[in-house]
């Protein structure tokens, strides 16, 4: 019912009533007539009956088989009789009219009333009326006189196959008469029913029409009553909401025009260059940053495929890039290239850029265009190369320093690993250097080096990798070269360094070169080992007499002698073991107390000696960087710092302003190794240290050489709370480039740019630019190795927030440290 329209219930409230009554009537009539046909049936039969007892009496009495049988005929004309029997008072048949004989009548006596016979049966009585022809017959019985005795049975069959049929007769032609009935019934009923729900419908298709917003639609009021007034209210309501709506539509469009200049300005306004494209890549709008770098104004770009407006190729390789309209817009993507792209402007003119394309969606999803998104970076690439320069080159004679020197090492170790090459280390010291500095002073020290520096520059090859590696100390990488001929370049090294003369006002000085050569081979696991291993044959030419080359040998007792490795090595397996090493630390402070910075520091290594003194790490840990112990020593590190704390009642704390923080230096070779970072946060787990507590460094040469695992280590670190803070910063030659990739929150700079930052405007003018880009990424800096008030005075200007060094602390006992803060829990 409640699925029903309105038509069907009123049809159905209309026709169910009436139907039901004429159901009714139709099946009493029918009854009536069908009851009707059997009852007049059955009087019929039992009228016969009754009729022929009485006229039966004298055949039966007689035995006149012939006048009964004349009797029962007569009666027996009738269709709906089947037959009469008269039987005597044992009820045997003595005459009956069924021309199929006696057994048959039998049996249908013998059943009884079934659905197509109905047997009547009436008694024949005897009577005292005397008769003149009739003689009493002793064989029928009874007395005479005795007007009840009972002396025969009249039997009278009715045959009802004809009343069926009339009865069939009726009930077919009632229930045909009340169908018709019905069905006019139904029609004029369905006329009254849409007469009645017309209007009802015409009121349900303007509302439906309305909540489709067809609010301009309206009913024809064309009836009075109730439904006139409904009518009319829906007609006014829709007049009502078309005129919100018209409304609505102004505020919207208004509003809709509002942030359109709004976001008209602010593209207008942007430094960035914005140009939209449709979904076939051609270009639909230029803001004035992307008319000023692409060359094209609006209106010259419009309509025009991205290519021909927008040319970039790639700023390493300078192939032309094919920007990836198709992946942006039809696979859905945001594309941004990981390398630096160069525009070309219309006119010409390059410029290194950084781009970001979107795809556009409407309200459906769909992709309709693609946003592409770029800024110039050439300012910042070109400070970027001249700072890489300036980290990477020796201030004083343009060579590359030692960093970077060490960082081609590197390579060059790989090469020979990986490849059937030969390359070579030359080791130069100079000698009677420290003459021409105490005779004439530095800059004439500084010139002598200049000039010589030129000279043995004439005397290699312009492959060959040459760099100064700090004072009067030079280094050579003599790239594919065998033995033979490096013995050769060195010895024309040695001699052009023996036949320069330099002048210097009146003086006039001879000096001369301590050389020591090392093949670059297999052997060699690090160019720690290699540096310590040409350093150590230096030493030995210029111990042996000076102005000579010492060659390396696999079996150099000297060597072995001078770099002392191996007992170094038995010392500092013995001090692990023995838990021999010893805890200091360091303060880094907060350069200014308005900054609102905490303290931390750093956790430095010390080993006891045998007489019971303090070893200082520069002897011992080199060997454990050659004999891979690093990880060793920095496991311990981490164990017995997290111990340590937490018998000082650290655990669970947090570092603020009252509580400080520690940092822990990582190696290279404990980045590289895959289960210490699992070790760390067992630690962590087993002494309840807070990990905020603590902060890790590694080194900018040890990150860049392991740039994945280190990336790696830090965000998995950092995920637990951690911080962290790159170390030697600007001693390689990308420091800048690898920065960003780096997620860090401290950069530590290099103590080389520090400590000469006074004296040095190439070195102030690097802290500077290293500040400047630390506050723009959000990155604190350290300034290490401040050594005085000038230096930190200068790395205040220079805008450092963290300062550590001498002229600050003095590296001491992290127990005694703990002491001093209060922390007395410690046993």
């Amino acid at each position: 019912m409640k699925n029903l329209n309105i038509q069907s219930k009123v049809l159905l409230v209309t026709l169910l009533p009436l139907m039901i009554t004429g159901f009714l009537l139709s099946s009493f009539f029918i009854w009536s007539q069908i009851s009707g046909i059997s009852t007049a049936l059955d009087r019929k039969g039992q009228s016969i009956a009754n009729l022929l007892s009485s006229a039966a009496e004298y055949g039966v009495l007689s035995g006149n088989e012939v006048a009964l049988t004349k009797l029962i005929y007569a009666s027996a004309h009738d269709p709906d009789i089947m037959a009469i029997v008269v039987s005597d008072k044992q009820d045997q048949p003595i005459v009956h009219t069924h021309p199929s004989g006696w057994a048959d009548l039998e049996k249908v006596i013998q059943s009884g009333n079934d659905r197509l016979y109905k047997i009547f049966t009436t008694p024949v009585f005897y009577s005292s009326l005397p008769v003149d022809d009739y003689e009493p017959d002793a064989s029928v019985g009874g007395t005479p006189g005795a007007a009840t005795d009972l002396i025969g049975y009249v039997h009278v069959i009715v045959d009802r196959k004809h009343a069926i049929a009339q009865q069939t007769d009726v009930l077919v032609n009632g229930l045909l008469i009340t169908a018709i009935a019905i069905l006019i019934t139904a029609y004029f009923a369905s006329l009254m029913a849409r007469s009645v729900t017309s209007p009802i419908r015409s009121l349900t298709s303007i509302t439906d029409a309305i909540s489709k917003g067809e609010l301009e639609k309206r009913i024809a009021v064309d009836t009075g009553g109730e439904i006139g007034i409904l009518q009319k209210s829906i007609n006014s309501m829709a007049t009502a909401l078309e005129q919100a709506r018209n409304k609505e539509t102004e505020r919207a469009t208004d509003a809709l025009f509002i942030e359109k200049v709004k976001a008209q300005t602010t593209l207008e306004s942007l430094g960035e260059g914005v140009i939209t494209t449709d979904a076939s890549g051609i270009i639909t709008y230029l803001n004035p940053a992307a008319e000023k770098l692409t060359g094209w104004t609006f209106s010259s770009a419009c309509r025009r495929p991205l290519h021909e407006v927008f040319k970039v190729v790639s700023s390493n390789t300078r192939v032309p890039i094919d920007y990836p309209v198709y992946d942006c817009i039809n696979g859905g993507n945001t594309i941004h290239h990981d390398f630096l792209l160069t525009l070309t402007r219309h006119d010409g003119k390059e410029f290194i850029i950084q781009d970001t394309a979107t795809p556009i969606r409407d309200n459906y999803e769909d992709i309709i265009g693609m946003v592409l998104v770029f800024h110039d970076f050439s300012k910042l690439h070109r400070m970027s190369e001249r700072l890489a320069y300036q980290a990477s080159h020796d201030d004083l004679t343009g060579l590359l320093n030692r960093r970077e020197f060490e960082a081609q090492l590197s390579r060059a170790l790989i090469e020979v690993n990986d490849e059937a090459t030969e390359h070579a280390l030359c080791y130069i010291d100079l000698d009677q250097f420290k003459i021409v500095n105490d005779t004439c002073g530095h800059k004439a020290g500084d010139e002598l080096l200049k000039q010589l520096t030129v000279e043995i520059r004439k005397k290699i090859r312009n492959h060959d990798v040459f760099a100064r590696l700090g004072g009067d100390e030079f280094g050579i990488i003599l790239k594919d070269c065998p033995m033979s001929n490096a013995e050769k370049l060195a010895a024309h090294i040695k001699d052009a360094a023996s036949t320069f003369r330099f002048s210097w006002q009146q003086h006039t000085f001879e000096i001369g070169a301590s050389i020591g050569l090392v093949p670059i081979t297999h052997g060699h696991a690090t160019t720690s080992d290699l540096m310590m291993t040409a350093d150590s044959a230096c030493y030995i030419a210029k111990d042996k007499g000076r102005n000579r080359i010492h060659i390396y040998e696999p079996t150099d007792e000297d060597i072995i002698q001078r770099s002392g490795d191996m007992q170094w090595l038995q010392t500092l397996n013995k001090s692990i073991d023995n838990d021999k090493l010893v805890l200091y630390s360091q303060l880094i402070t907060p350069i200014s107390e308005t900054q609102g910075l905490g303290q931390h520091y750093e956790i430095l290594l010390r080993m006891k000696g045998i007489e019971g003194d303090i070893v200082q790490p520069g002897l011992f840990i080199p060997a454990a960087e050659r004999y891979h112990l690093m990880t060793s020593i920095d496991r311990w590190v981490v164990r017995n710092t997290f111990l340590t704390l937490a018998k000082a009642g650290l655990s669970g704390i947090k570092a603020d302003l009252d509580v400080p923080g520690f940092s822990l230096n990582l190696s290279a070779q404990s980045l590289t190794e895959n289960s210490f970072l699992d070790y760390v946060v067992e630690q962590f787990e087993d002494s309840g240290i807070n990990p905020s507590l603590i902060t890790f460094e590694i080194t900018e040469t040890a990150a860049i050489a392991n740039l994945a695992r280190a990336t790696e280590v830090i965000e998995k670190l950092k995920q637990l709370g951690s911080r962290f803070s790159l170390d030697d910063f600007g001693s390689g030659l990308s420091s800048f480039a690898y920065l960003s990739n780096l997620p860090v929150d401290n950069i530590k700079i290099d103590g080389h740019f520090v400590r000469d930052i006074a004296d040095n405007p190439v070195s102030r003018s690097i802290v500077e630019s290293v500040a400047q880009i630390g506050r723009v990424m959000g990155v604190k800096t350290i300034a290490e190795f401040v050594e005085n008030d000038y230096i930190l005075q200068e790395a205040k200007d220079c805008g450092i927030d963290y300062v550590q060094g001498y002229g600050i602390e003095r590296p001491r006992p992290l127990k005694d440290i703990l002491k001093h803060l209060g922390l007395t829990r410690m046993t």
